[in-house]
């Protein structure tokens, strides 16, 4: 992934060496890599998508393509607001779940 959430602790120095192509680019190799996941894992087995990006195109919209195009036979596990203390602070998407570290012990 972009690694754009690493951008906040390097300040001017990370976004200086960041383009907006790279999430772009990215977000396409990501989907190869989930695509691959998806045809190895066994039917009725779980294939977990995780980045350490913020961009849209690298989480829930990457996966929302992938559904849309590649997605037969898989389905999303939703998370129930405060059904685990792992998401007290995160922020439940249409996709999945964001854990930002201002805001998650």
């Amino acid at each position: 992934c972009t690694s754009d959430r690493h951008l906040v602790h390097q300040g001017t120095a990370g976004l200086a060496h960041w383009a907006a192509g790279a999430v772009k680019a990215n977000a396409e190799r990501q989907l190869e890599l989930l695509r691959s996941a998806a045809a190895l894992v066994k039917p009725g087995g779980l294939v977990v998508y995780c980045t350490c990006a913020l961009a849209e195109q690298e989480n829930d919209g990457l996966v929302a393509k992938f559904l849309k195009k590649n997605g037969s036979g898989f389905s999303l596990e939703p998370f129930a607001e405060g059904s685990s203390p792992m998401l007290q602070g995160a922020d439940l998407t249409a996709c999945g779940v964001l854990f930002l570290p201002d805001r998650t012990p």
